[in-house]
């Protein structure tokens, strides 16, 4: 009898503890790219074109900031990411700018997995449509 109620109470903690530890496997170390460089001869439109048309093609919501920043938003459900892409006719940044239910953790540098995929796949994106210049 004393068995089966410390199997209970094992089963009964692991219930209970499981979805704070696969929490914590959702946090990585946050993503941020290095520079994307640009090759050739391109005028800082033909660049503001590229990533525009990388960041519509997942449906990323874009608002031109000012002359070589684009602020770039994406949600999906409650999850929100917001980063900042700096640009010349050189080279493009991508950089965090805020999320919202990422789990972001400035003091450990951490957020959750699915923000890093967002990311890698806009650079992915960028660096595809370059190829085509």
């Amino acid at each position: 009898m004393q068995k089966q109620v410390f199997i209970a109470m094992v089963a009964a903690m692991m219930i209970l503890v499981t979805p704070y530890t696969q929490a914590g496997r959702r946090s990585t170390p946050i993503y941020t790219p290095q520079p994307i460089m640009v090759s050739g001869h391109q005028n800082r439109a033909s660049v503001k074109k590229v990533i525009k048309k990388a960041l519509y093609r997942r449906k990323w919501i874009v608002r031109n900031v000012s002359p070589g920043f684009i602020r770039a938003t994406y949600s999906r459900g409650r999850h929100v990411a917001v980063v900042n892409v700096r640009y010349t006719p050189r080279k493009i940044s991508i950089a965090y700018h805020k999320t919202e239910s990422l789990n972001f953790n400035r003091e450990k540098g951490t957020i959750h997995r699915t923000y890093n995929t967002w990311i890698q796949n806009m650079e992915r994106d960028i660096r595809v449509e370059l190829g085509a210049l």
